[in-house]
């Protein structure tokens, strides 16, 4: 073996070791709530954390509420609209942006609605504290971090979303669900590999302070009420629910 030769084949191998030895293997979590509302296993923390897109689905209920009797509105999803999507989701109505969990459609919403209101709905989700602006009521994090909320609380929120009709804007629940139905066949939760759930994914920041690191979670519930949550750090959404 020449010289050079060794020396290429030592590079690869220190290269190979600092690689094995910087990966951050994935950790994922699980929280699963029983139809009878226990939260019966999973992670050992109820801790509240940051869920992102996990959001939106409420940012609706507080659109309905704001706006009783309207059909749900139609927005474009644009290149330079600033959605996670670079090209753009095109023009979406609420079911579709809600499988492919379009940012500029919820960010759109949340905007024409009253604060009070999407802070309303987000307490009665479990969240500690309302948006400070549109795009933390979608989950994004603002000048104060992201909203957070307990595991548990989520879970139960989801589960009476799916069971229990709204009182203003039972239409718009409607297009929730058929969202949340149409993310787990062919959206944004389709890695999921199941029928018979409605489902939603989120990408938050990862708690390792990297920039270029993100935290995926996907949720899926059942019409009994049954509900399970899972967190993938590092990943995205969509790799949540492929993990899940």
């Amino acid at each position: 073996m020449t010289i050079r030769a060794r020396g290429l084949r030592t590079l690869c191998a220190c290269l190979f070791a600092f690689a094995s030895a910087s990966a951050q293997a994935p950790r994922l979590h699980i929280w699963v709530r029983e139809a009878s509302g226990a939260l019966s296993r999973g992670a050992r923390s109820d801790a509240p954390i940051a869920v992102g897109s996990l959001q939106k689905p409420f940012v609706a209920k507080a659109w309905a509420r704001a706006h009783p009797g309207a059909p749900s509105p139609r927005f474009r999803c644009e290149p330079d609209s600033g959605c996670w999507l670079p090209s753009g989701h095109g023009e979406v109505g609420l079911a579709r942006a809600l499988a492919l969990s379009c940012n500029t459609y919820f960010r759109d919403l949340a905007a024409e609605t009253p604060p009070p209101m999407l802070g309303d709905a987000l307490h009665a989700a479990g969240f500690p504290r309302g948006p400070t602006s549109p795009e933390e009521a979608i989950g994004l994090p603002g000048d104060a971090g992201p909203l957070r909320v307990r595991p548990s609380d989520l879970l139960a929120a989801y589960a009476r979303l799916v069971r229990d009709p709204w009182l203003v804007g039972e239409p718009i629940r409607a297009e929730v669900l058929e969202g949340l139905r149409e993310s787990a066949l062919d959206g944004t939760a389709k890695g999921l590999g199941a029928r018979g759930y409605w489902a939603k994914t989120g990408t938050v920041p990862s708690s390792d302070g990297n920039p270029l690191h993100t935290c995926g979670l996907a949720l899926a519930v059942d019409d009994s009420g049954w509900a399970i949550l899972a967190r993938l750090e590092p990943g995205t959404g969509r790799e949540a629910a492929a993990a899940m």
